[in-house]
This record gives structure tokens, C-alpha cells and sequence, in this order.
């Protein structure tokens, strides 16, 4: 076994823990001791402006004393709410599309292929900007339309054209194998053959590709919180407390530096795992 190859299970542990830390932190933060007793938008007074990372203050205080890492955590919790949302949601409309174009071919494969192209002819950034420029405020269907919403519709819109895609492409490789076509001979309904053969052998791939696109969206939020069109402030995002920071990098570095970290950090993670699945799951004649 090389270097390389007994390195890859300690980052995969580590990348796996990376994400239980995370998570844990953005579902439990009101009980953690160690983030509760700091505001999450009120600073804890003048003698607490600017500090630096210290044993009191893990990533330092910001301008108006405010703890860096208990903003980072409560972006955490904003963050991974509005991304795990909406892959959630993506991943359910493209596996019915990707399935439906891979599987029926033809007509519903040419639907769904072309308006994937067009989709991803679009600049998602593009895309996410007018959507919160444009659309906030306004009542669709009796919704208020908040930024919140904006950008979890947003984020699905941009994550399901590569979702069909790779759906699609393995959906076509399930489709001609011996079982399925064994199950066409037979005469089992369509909705039977999708269920019970299709779906169980990609549910894999299919788990592999949301952490994949959750890193992705994760991303995504990131950039747009930069641009000051996510979640509007006092609310924090990783995004935004990047963008805060990033006037006074040259003597308050841990302003954009440590939320950074903590972002470059999580989508590496994500990534990361997703790799580990899809090798984990690989077919073994398709190993190199």
C-alpha cells in the first residue's frame, strides 16, 4: 500500500468528522457552552473590539466585539439550513427527471435534455442575483416571496441541471442491464421496473451526488452572501462574515480569514466524502 492510499482513510475520517462537528454545532449551538454566552448580533462591549484569537475568543472579536467563532457557528446554522433544503428538494425533482429521461428515452429524454442545456447555458450567479434582486417582496401564490425563500429556490434551481445529468447518465447505464430487460420481458409496468430495480441500484450514486451538490450550493450561498444578496444582515453567513472582513485583512485578518477556513473546510469535506461513496460503491469490474 502506498503513502498516498493509507493516507485516504485518515482524511476521509477526518473530512467525516469535520462534518459531525459542524452539524452538531449548527443543530445543538443554544446548549454549547461555548457559543451560547456570546450574542449572535450584539457585541460584548468596547473592551472587546478587535481582538485577536485568544484561549477567551477562539477566532477573535470583529469592529463591535462580536465572538467570530459564535458568528461562524450561527452562519453555519443559516448556511446549512438553506443549502441541505434545497438539495434536498433538487435531488428529489432531478431523480424524476434524470430517471424519466435515462429510462423512457426518446421524446422524454430529449425534453428533459434540452431544457438541461438551457439551464446550464444560464450563469447560475446570474440566475441567483436576479432572482433575490428582483423577486423579493413580492406575494406569488399567496407566498411571501423573503430573500430567505429566494435563494433556497434559487439554489434548486441551479443544482438540478447537473443533478439530471449525472442521474441521467447512470440511469442509462442501469437501464440495459440483464435485470431490467429481464423485467421488461415479462411484462412488468413501468412504475414496478423504476421502483423495485431501477431506484434500489441507484440509490447509491444518488447519495454520493447530494454531497457532492451540497458542497456545490454551499459554494453557491457563499459567493451571493458575498455580494450582499443572501440572507440580509444582522443575520450572519459564512459569505457575508467573509465579505465584512475583507477591508481589514492587513490587520484584522481573522475577520474573513477564519470564517474562510471554516467554509474551505466544510466544501472540502463534502467533497471528500462524496469521493469516498462513489469509490466505496464503485462496481468492482469498473476499478482501475
Amino acid at each position: 500500500m502506498t503513502g498516498r492510499h493509507r493516507l485516504r482513510p485518515i482524511v476521509t475520517i477526518g473530512a467525516v468528522v469535520w462534518l459531525a462537528m459542524v452539524a452538531f454545532h449548527a443543530i445543538a449551538y443554544t446548549a454549547l457552552p461555548w457559543v451560547h454566552p456570546y450574542a449572535e448580533r450584539t457585541g460584548q462591549g468596547a473592551s472587546n473590539f478587535r481582538r485577536p484569537p485568544s484561549w477567551a475568543h477562539w477566532f477573535g472579536t470583529d469592529k463591535t466585539g462580536r465572538d467570530v467563532f459564535s458568528r461562524c457557528v450561527y452562519g453555519a446554522r443559516m448556511t446549512l439550513l438553506l443549502t441541505v433544503a434545497a438539495i434536498a428538494v433538487a435531488i428529489v425533482i432531478a431523480a424524476a427527471l434524470g430517471i424519466g429521461a435515462g429510462y423512457f428515452r426518446g421524446r422524454v429524454d430529449g425534453a428533459v435534455s434540452g431544457g438541461t442545456d438551457v439551464m446550464l447555458a444560464f450563469p447560475p450567479i446570474i440566475l441567483l442575483l436576479f432572482l433575490t434582486a428582483y423577486f423579493e417582496g413580492r406575494h406569488v401564490a399567496g407566498i411571501d416571496l423573503t430573500r430567505k425563500w429566494l435563494v433556497v429556490i434559487g439554489l434548486i434551481a441551479v443544482a438540478i441541471p447537473q443533478l439530471v445529468r449525472v442521474i441521467r447518465a447512470n440511469t442509462l447505464s442501469e437501464a440495459g442491464n440483464d435485470y431490467v430487460m429481464a423485467a421488461k420481458a415479462i411484462g412488468s409496468p413501468h412504475h414496478r421496473i423504476i421502483g423495485r430495480q431501477l431506484l434500489p441500484n441507484l440509490m447509491p450514486a444518488l447519495i454520493t451526488f447530494t454531497f457532492t451538490g451540497l458542497s456545490l450550493l454551499i459554494v453557491a450561498e457563499s459567493g451571493l452572501a458575498f455580494v450582499g444578496q443572501s440572507v440580509p444582515p444582522p443575520e450572519p453567513t459564512w459569505g457575508r462574515m467573509i465579505a465584512d472582513g475583507r477591508t481589514d485583512l492587513n490587520t484584522l485578518w481573522w475577520l474573513s480569514m477564519m470564517p474562510a477556513a471554516v467554509l474551505f473546510l466544510t466544501v472540502l469535506s463534502c467533497n471528500l466524502v462524496g469521493d469516498w461513496l462513489s469509490q466505496r460503491w464503485e462496481r468492482p469490474e469498473t476499478r482501475v
